[in-house]
């Protein structure tokens, strides 16, 4: 798959016409993935490329700085999604203020039109476009008329009588209901970090822990969780703390007991992938209350994912 992060970096270069399927895609969970399905078989049926337009950062991002990530993939793991779908051309166009207020007609003719050189443009349910959002499908319908391209509304998935969508998952993880996020991702929700050097507490009572920093996305909310851990080139079984270690009194922490692993995986990324919460934050007595407290938690990890099939 091929990433281009500008719409002007394609204007001009390419002549061939393309099937192109727009939205944020956060997550890829199972709503855009049958998007991007339709997108797939309409490239298939008309021989074209199927391309994406995406935006990053997230449109939210721009308007409120200061909120916190709410991301569900960062841009790496957002790609390998998408090429998984069957991508052939991801613009994850730099969503800046110029951007944000191209008007409808603009972006279908400059964006759509020119750059990306549609011939059918698939949106699902809801779809809005340029500045201030007034853009609808109908509105889209029209201006491809127009220009000369077809617009395709993909139906909506639907889970327990509700729609799928980013917002849901966002607020089943901030719930820790991790279990409820998979079902609508179609996968475990995964976040990756790099190793950090913690302070080596956890050592001290039987429980080494890896101390994941640079992490872009949501943190689902505190507490224990049974999850599986791809680190030194293997997936390993592994019980994961998010909170802000009252017993310690240390401050928050995402870190990683990997079951049954021994080695040094400093300064190596790793990607942590959520299958179900165990319990939620407490703070204990004492070291030995916590101690004996980590010991039944992994002991009841081990036995969720044994009998989790992933």
């Amino acid at each position: 798959m091929r990433l281009v992060q500008h719409f002007r970096d394609l204007e001009g270069r390419e002549a061939a016409r393309r099937v192109v399927s727009i939205g944020n895609f956060d997550g890829v969970h199972v709503g855009h993935r049958a998007v991007l399905a339709a997108a797939r078989a309409e490239a298939d049926r008309l021989g074209c490329e199927l391309a994406v337009l995406a935006f990053e950062p997230h449109p939210a991002e721009l308007f409120d700085r200061a909120r916190p990530a709410l991301r569900l993939a960062d841009p790496d793991q957002k790609a390998a999604l998408l090429a998984a779908c069957g991508v052939d051309l991801a613009l994850f166009q730099r969503f800046d203020a110029a951007f944000a207020a191209l008007t409808p007609a603009t972006f279908a003719a400059e964006v759509l039109d020119r750059a990306l050189r549609a011939v059918s443009v698939v949106v699902g349910e809801g779809f809005r476009f340029g500045a201030d959002r007034v853009g609808d499908y109908t509105a889209l319908r029209g201006f491809g008329e127009a220009l000369g391209f077809s617009v395709v509304a993909a139906p909506l998935v639907t889970d327990g009588g509700e729609g799928v969508s980013s917002t849901r998952i966002r607020a089943a993880l901030l719930a820790g209901d991790v279990a409820a996020a998979r079902r609508l991702l179609g996968r475990p929700y995964e976040v990756r970090g790099e190793v950090e050097h913690g302070r080596g507490l956890g050592s001290g009572f039987g429980f080494a822990t890896a101390n994941l920093g640079g992490v872009r996305v949501l943190l689902p909310a505190p507490g224990i969780y049974a999850a599986r851990c791809a680190a030194a080139e293997a997936v390993h079984p592994a019980a994961v703390y998010l909170g802000d270690r009252p017993t310690l009194g240390h401050g928050p922490s995402l870190e990683a007991h990997i079951l049954d692993f021994e080695g040094d995986l400093y300064g190596t990324r790793v990607a942590i992938a959520f299958v179900d919460r165990v319990r939620g934050e407490r703070r204990f007595d004492g070291v030995e209350e916590l101690r004996v407290q980590m010991a039944a938690d992994v002991a009841r990890i081990r036995a969720i994912l044994e009998a989790d099939r992933g």
